[in-house]
């Protein structure tokens, strides 16, 4: 009985189904509050069980419209005994008319992240990890917007230059 048992075991993969841990994703953002054309970087943390999906095959996707990554998406691959953790970084930012604030602050609500990965049997599977909301702040104050002199200037009645000496007279001296 008890040879039995181990060959069943051994079958298995050392576990049943039962024993399996579904695999987890959470987003996060470096800062939640940044300044206007600040970078940022977002990252999702993908934990899964060895014995149920391969790595090599879990895709992380995310849509960050108006912000633009500006440099290479980081991806960190990391085994302990039958566990795995992916880490997927992207640096951020946005110089875009659509991320000033018109007043104080200005909220972002980015999309999920995707996770699809496909296990062991061939099944498909996705998950959505939800990133946080993101405020960019101005670097303008209101003080800033006002006029910092008294005086105005009529720009329709500009008065025609002067010159000390005549444009035609120094261009004949040169030539």
């Amino acid at each position: 009985a008890g040879v039995g048992g181990a060959i069943l075991l051994l079958r298995d993969g050392g576990g049943d189904e039962s024993t399996l841990r579904p695999p987890r994703a959470r987003a996060s953002l470096s800062d939640r509050v940044v300044l206007f054309g600040d970078t940022i970087e977002a990252r999702v943390d993908v934990a899964l069980d060895l014995r149920h999906i391969d790595p090599s095959r879990v895709e992380v996707r995310a849509a960050f419209e108006p912000w633009r990554r500006v440099g290479p998406v980081r991806v960190t691959r990391r085994t302990a005994g039958s566990s795995a953790h992916i880490e997927v970084v992207q640096t951020l930012r946005c110089l875009k008319q659509a991320c000033v604030p018109e007043r104080d602050s200005l909220p972002f609500a980015f999309g999920s992240a995707t996770v699809e990965f496909v296990d062991r049997s061939g099944e498909r599977g996705s998950l959505s990890a939800p990133f946080p909301r993101l405020t960019v702040k101005t670097r303008i104050a209101p003080a800033d917007l006002a006029p910092a002199a008294p005086w105005r200037v009529d720009e329709a009645n500009v008065p025609v230059p002067s010159y000390r000496t005549s444009p035609d007279l120094l261009l004949a001296l040169l030539i």
